[in-house]
């Protein structure tokens, strides 16, 4: 299991801390405020603010989906320059990477591996910040224990 960044930790219970006071301070003055509009202007204002949500939303999701399909094309790239020659192999290797995601590099790495003659295996958990292959040299005899096999 991956170790869990105490830092990060920290750092997220001061802003949960922060965002509490903030919303606590603000609240009496923000009730005050929204009694003091008419009742037309708040359902403008509340429609205003239903389509603003929605759209940010919307606007979510479909970078979502770009990102989805940039990782998708990224691939690609990668494994045509992979196949093409070795100087667009390393071009394709740094923008695909870059693009993709931590699951997406670790197979990406066992396939390079496998191209490379090693016997490769990917045993890895997704999230533990590290390439995890396990690979097997081929020019040494095979070995009963998996784990002094590796190299």
């Amino acid at each position: 299991m991956a170790k869990r960044n105490r830092t990060s930790t920290d750092l997220r219970e001061l802003i949960a801390r922060i965002l509490v006071f903030v919303f606590i301070m603000a609240y009496v003055p923000v009730i005050t405020w929204w009694n003091s509009i008419p009742p037309i202007s708040r359902a403008v204002m509340i429609v205003l603010i239903s389509i603003a949500v929605v759209s940010a939303i919307g606007v979510v999701i479909m970078l979502r989906i770009y990102i989805k399909r940039e990782r998708a094309r990224a691939w690609q790239r990668a494994m045509a320059g992979w196949q093409n020659n070795a100087q667009g192999n390393a071009i394709a290797q740094r923008q695909s990477a870059i693009a993709m995601s931590d699951i997406e590099l670790e197979k990406f790495a066992t396939q390079v591996y496998k191209k490379m003659g090693y016997r490769a295996q990917h045993v890895g958990e997704i999230g533990d910040h590290g390439v995890d292959v396990m690979l097997i040299n081929p020019k040494k005899p095979k070995r009963n224990c998996p784990m002094q096999a590796m190299e």
